[in-house]
């Protein structure tokens, strides 16, 4: 503009001048954090970008074949459930003056016009206004697939309506029952539950733990892994809901499963890369054993089949419990090491590489009986042996299989065990420890303290 060349400067906008709306996003920004839709400037940044990506993919010889669109909440949260109107308060929201608060856009006279002329309903249907034109670039990019959350689809008329031959959908609703309804519509479905699937959420149920709850209390690995995507209702026996209370869970619409699964990060949060690492590791491994392997306990869906949390026990905990057991001790004796190597900071991880103790909050907060392994990495990693017993030896691989005090054997002592594991540490080296129960690491602790 200072230039003289507006044109070249309005080339790419992606904001309308005249558009003073008193919107805030769901992670708190003002107006300037959305792009405006009904620009033409907006669509040929799109355009650009598109291009210049699939340019490089071509060149790289890895063909560029999935457009991600994202689309995902275009809204001013001060509308949502956790505010009321100062005229009409309700118990429990924040208070705003919403005479004083807008929707995206609503001030933008670009978009007002294009209201007015037909083109879209209302401001509403403006996400999927400019899914459908950015479906239209995609394809002529040569891309075939695209993909979006949900908020960015949900007011075009079905998959058919866009330009890619196939288009699919991040599904996110805390429920189940509408996972089908997309699939009717056409669209791969994309399961990716908030109360799974977000490692946002804390690790464990502690005021040390960051992350949002908004859409469940905790996601720890033992969570995720027991996840179903492809039978959604049956996760009602193998979790509860937010409050940690059990829930019920049924459908009675056709369902052949999902396209896959996709786990998120928003990181409007995470302020450096320690903790981003923290919060994707060791978390992404159970999301991959779910994404390519599907279990034994995960049952075939059937429309009509209730799941009553504490109530029906129609999945095979035994099967699953077996499992976990074997993921776990997977994970701890040889997957979290490649993570050291490479520097990576996950959660868990008890021990720094120097020896000093370095209890993380998931460990602190440890207090569900459930079975977990406690696996030991010493000193001499060179030589590794699994043990799948409870002696101790020095110098090797340890697997040890801890049950809940109602199904532990008469013969395992935690007492006696906790001294073993401090004199080991001493002896050996020991550079991590991996969590384990809260009665365990009480006596642990104290043993190691009065050395």
């Amino acid at each position: 503009m200072r230039a003289g060349q507006p044109e070249q400067a309005s080339a790419y906008r992606l904001r309308d001048p005249t558009d003073d709306s008193n919107t805030t996003s769901v992670q708190f920004y003002d107006r300037t954090s959305y792009l405006n839709p009904c620009l033409d400037s907006s669509q040929r940044f799109v355009d650009k970008v598109i291009g210049e990506i699939e340019a490089m993919h071509r060149q790289a010889e890895q063909p560029l074949t999935r457009w991600h669109f994202g689309g995902d909440e275009a809204k001013n949260i001060r509308f949502g459930a956790g505010y009321s109107d100062r005229q009409h308060p309700k118990p429990g929201t924040g208070l705003r003056d919403w005479q004083q608060e807008d929707q995206p856009w609503a001030k933008s006279q670009v978009c007002q016009a294009l209201v007015k002329s037909g083109k879209v309903t209302d401001l509403t249907h403006l996400p999927s206004y400019f899914a459908l034109a950015v479906s239209k670039m995609v394809n002529r990019h040569g891309i075939g697939n695209m993909q979006a959350w949900q908020d960015g689809l949900k007011d075009a008329q079905d998959a058919r309506a866009f330009a890619t031959p196939r288009v699919a959908v991040n599904f996110w609703d805390t429920g189940f029952d509408s996972a089908s309804d997309w699939l009717h519509k056409g669209y791969d479905v994309v399961v990716a539950s908030p109360d799974y699937l977000y490692l946002d959420f804390p690790y464990e149920v502690n005021p040390l733990e960051r992350g949002y709850y908004w859409g469940t209390r905790f996601s720890d690995e033992r969570k995720i892994f027991a996840f179903a995507p492809d039978n959604l209702p049956q996760n009602a026996e193998t979790s509860t809901d937010r409050d940690g209370k059990h829930f019920t869970a049924k459908s009675d619409k056709p369902w052949r499963g999902a396209y896959g699964i996709s786990a998120q990060l928003w990181s409007e949060t995470v302020r450096t890369d320690p903790q981003m690492e923290y919060m994707i590791y060791p978390r992404l491994f159970a999301v991959a054993e779910r994404s390519w392997h599907r279990a034994s306990w995960e049952l075939d869906y059937q429309a009509g089949r209730e799941f009553i949390g504490g109530q029906t026990r129609l999945v095979d905990r035994h099967a699953l419990q077996q499992d976990w057991q074997r993921f776990a001790n997977l994970l701890g004796q040889r997957e979290l090491a490649k993570l050291d190597k490479v520097g990576q900071r996950a959660a868990g991880s008890g021990w720094t590489r120097r020896g000093a103790p370095r209890l993380t909050p998931a460990l602190r907060a440890k207090k569900r009986p459930t079975c977990v392994g406690l696996m030991f990495m010493t000193a001499a990693v060179g030589r590794k042996q699994r043990r799948p017993h409870a002696n101790i030896h020095g110098g090797f691989w340890q697997e040890v299989i801890v049950q809940p005090a109602a199904n532990r054997p008469q013969h395992i002592d935690a007492d006696h065990q906790a001294d073993q594991r401090v004199d080991h540490m001493r002896r050996h080296n020991i550079q991590r420890l991996q969590p384990f129960t809260a009665p365990e690491l009480n006596r642990f602790l104290q043993q190691l303290n009065r050395g």
